[in-house]
């Protein structure tokens, strides 16, 4: 019997040569792509592909779309020269109901000794299911250790791990807008907003995050708020451009999470899910 997996963030199951092929395995560089096979195979179909390469048109071939060890999800120029992405998002199937996030208990953490054990780790940022290689120590980022390769045929000894209580995910039909700067005016640069959830209880959210009438070249961030900002980026844009991007984003016990953005632009946030 075929073991089948879940991918992207509906119900549907594939098999692991579909999963890889739907997200892109020649566009991964080789070594993660081994790594990851080999740790998503462990999970017995437990674990899946929720997001990997951007396919939303603003996509390019080549390096430079987003700042290197800003984001993994486009072309990134390692040290040996080879140009390739090396990251996914994950998904934990969740049976009768729509595929999760998993959590920070449930993926090995960069600099622990679980991580060098698995050669694949959660990026440091408020995202667990981001997942990419490591042999970096403690929790230096990539580009500032030299953008190095993975390390080619990392000893993987593809053990299972344990998921924890559910999460439920919960979609929001139809899809929610949350936050609109053109009803209240454009957000400056370098400045932070909070954005209100309107679900009592959600501890993160989906968002579908769009960013217009932008004035500069820059980035944006979405986290709880509770911490200092994560230096990572859920979206990068260009002056002049409208460009939008899904992401998980944990919501704070207020109920509230917070954006900045490096330029001054309009925000558009639409709610599709909760957990």
């Amino acid at each position: 019997m075929t073991t089948l997996y879940p991918t992207r963030y509906g119900t549907r199951l594939v098999s692991i040569e579909d999963l890889f092929q739907e997200h892109h395995v020649d566009k991964m560089h080789p070594e993660f792509a081994r790594r990851l096979k080999c740790w998503l195979v462990a999970q017995g179909g437990n674990v899946g592909i929720g997001g990997s390469w951007r396919e939303d048109g603003t996509q390019p071939d080549k390096p430079g779309f987003a700042p290197e060890g800003k984001s993994f999800h486009q072309y990134q120029k390692f040290a040996s020269g080879l140009i390739k992405f090396s990251a996914v998002d994950l998904v934990v199937r969740n049976p009768g109901k729509v595929h999760r996030a998993p959590k920070w208990s449930e993926v090995p953490v960069q600099g622990s000794a679980w991580a060098k054990e698995y050669g694949v780790h959660a990026n440091v940022s408020t995202e667990s299911w981001h997942m990419q290689c490591v042999e970096i120590d403690g929790w230096l980022g990539w580009s500032q250790a030299g953008s190095p390769d993975p390390v080619p045929n990392y000893p993987i000894p593809c053990k299972d791990f344990s998921l924890t209580e559910d999460l439920e995910m919960k979609l929001v039909t139809p899809p929610n807008r949350i936050y609109d700067s053109r009803k209240t005016g454009k957000v400056k640069k370098g400045s932070v907003v909070s954005v209100k959830v309107p679900v009592p209880g959600a501890t993160a959210v989906f968002v579908n995050i769009t960013v217009t009438n932008v004035e500069g070249s820059g980035y944006l961030t979405a986290w709880a708020g509770t911490t200092s900002k994560p230096e990572v980026s859920n979206l990068n844009y260009a002056v002049g451009t409208t460009i939008c991007n899904t992401s998980w984003v944990p919501v704070s016990p207020s109920g509230a999470f917070t954006v900045y953005t490096k330029e001054a632009c309009d925000l558009i946030i639409d709610l599709q899910a909760t957990s």
